[in-house]
């Protein structure tokens, strides 16, 4: 892979709102995307964040705020005007086009001409790897070969910003975790600054340098992957990204924990990997076991408390499994996170 890096640059949105009707889409976010960082906006659908990608890329006027890209705003400026490219869910490739003229669209389309962008389509194709099937079909491509094109044409217009999205959820489980590692890749070589949207918490984490987690129009909490799984901030954080089951009732929060002063409005967030079935005579919290499944690495346990109550355990294969659905159980928390409950 060769060619030169990119200019990085940076994004800033301040109290951004948009509306559709009566449904508020954005509701005042604001947020900075530093220069060649590879930044996330994490969430489930309808929370608003592919129209925050929309708004960066130009394609939705907000109904207040303001948008920077740089050192200037374009909050009125046209997408074709904006130094950003846009990878789409579905590709958008033209199907009666080679892989080099389906490239060549997005440079094509900026006025240059044919001669001129054969060597822009050149560099972009080798940096996904495609530089030896310039001349094929895009139907006769594999999915990850067209993703790959798709972003082979962003590059090749050197926009300075990616805009993603959603464009592995297309693609099987295998094939979207390897074309995950090659697109990192590819990011990391061209430098670009990058915004993605994704709703599955694990393309958030292995991708990003940093990832907004968004709810019904507003980002949450904004942090790094890693402090993001560590010190979730509310429940909703917690729960989403990493699955934590939530605990509200005092005293289930103190036999869990074993504590009998717990934080002022607070509440507990027991992940997983974080459930363990305590030993005898070590207190606890009752449970009673309503389902289990074997999931190759692990094995995963459903408890269910007398207040109803669910809360999820995963043991790995070394643990005795003799768990069987209706057995009463007494259950802790190993390293819990006292978060605030949802709003």
């Amino acid at each position: 892979m060769g060619g030169t890096s990119a200019q990085k640059i940076g994004i800033r949105l301040d109290e951004v709102s948009v509306r559709f009707g009566e449904t508020v889409a954005l509701d005042r976010v604001s947020l900075a995307v530093h220069p060649g960082e590879f930044f996330s906006l994490l969430g489930p659908s309808g929370c608003g964040k592919s129209t925050l990608l929309r708004v960066i890329g130009g394609f939705e006027a907000p109904d207040a705020g303001r948008v920077f890209i740089g050192d200037e705003e374009v909050t009125k400026v046209k997408p074709q005007s904006r130094p950003t490219a846009m990878v789409f869910q579905s590709y958008a490739l033209f199907p009666s086009m080679t892989v080099s003229e389906n490239v060549a669209y997005g440079l094509r389309s900026r006025g240059r001409s044919k001669r001129d962008a054969e060597p822009a389509v050149l560099v972009a194709l080798g940096r996904v790897g495609l530089e030896e099937l310039g001349d094929r079909s895009v139907t006769q491509l594999s999915g990850g070969q067209q993703q790959r094109v798709a972003l082979a044409r962003a590059i090749a217009v050197e926009p300075g910003i990616l805009l993603f999205d959603e464009p592995l959820s297309n693609l099987d489980v295998a094939l979207r975790e390897r074309t995950r590692r090659e697109l990192r890749a590819v990011q990391r070589e061209v430098g670009y600054t990058s915004v993605y949207v994704t709703h599955d918490q694990q393309e958030a984490l292995g991708l990003s340098d940093r990832i907004a987690v968004m709810r019904d129009g507003r980002v949450i909490q904004t942090g790094s992957p890693e402090n993001l799984y560590a010190e979730p901030e509310t429940s909703y954080v917690a729960s989403f990204l990493g699955g934590a089951s939530i605990v509200t009732d005092p005293s289930e929060m103190a036999a869990l924990t074993g504590r009998e002063e717990l934080p002022a409005g607070k509440v507990l967030a027991v992940r997983p990997a974080g459930l363990v079935v305590a030993g005898d005579g070590v207190g606890g919290l009752p449970a009673t076991v309503t389902s289990q499944q074997f999931l190759g690495d692990h094995r995963e346990v459903v408890f269910a408390t007398r207040s109803g109550l669910e809360l999820k355990a995963h043991f790995s294969e070394q643990t005795p499994q003799d768990l069987s659905v209706g057995e009463a159980a007494r259950i802790t928390a190993v390293n819990p996170k006292w978060v605030l409950p949802d709003q």
